[in-house]
């Protein structure tokens, strides 16, 4: 499943709705099968505003998340591996971690890393197939005619 995940990570967003589509297979050059019925946004100004809306919330949300990331890399994860790799035993973290995890926190563990592995695939995943699908094409283009 793990190669099937990177596949479809890879695959650029129209060619995702087109294999939800009929079953038949169109020659490549064909662009007539890159989105199918449900995906056409209508012409009602309350799913274009909400659509419109939502992808705003997703993009600021996206944004937070990146920052998010640099932020506990620059203050939790670099200055760790950077101790752990001279080998320095007095190393402390920021104050926070010991406000969470207590006083007795020495290394981090998987669920450290797997918190910081989620946001940057569901980061990744945000970029690659929701950002690029704006709302603010022209009205063809969000048909798929």
């Amino acid at each position: 499943w793990l190669k099937w995940f990177f596949q479809v990570l890879a695959q650029p967003p129209a060619t995702m709705a087109s294999n939800r589509g009929s079953d038949k297979t169109k020659e490549e050059g064909d662009q007539s099968n890159l989105f199918y019925e449900g995906d056409a946004i209508h012409d009602s100004w309350f799913w274009r505003g909400l659509l419109a809306i939502s992808w705003l919330l997703v993009v600021a949300l996206t944004a937070v998340s990146v920052l998010f990331v640099f932020y506990q890399c620059y203050a939790l994860f670099l200055p760790y591996l950077w101790a752990k790799l001279r080998g320095d035993t007095t190393y402390r973290f920021p104050d926070y971690v010991y406000r969470v995890w207590g006083d007795d926190i020495v290394d981090l563990n998987m669920e450290h890393w797997g918190y910081l592995i989620a946001v940057i695939v569901t980061v990744g995943v945000t970029a690659v197939q929701v950002l690029p699908l704006h709302p603010f094409s022209s009205s063809s283009k969000l048909k798929g005619e």
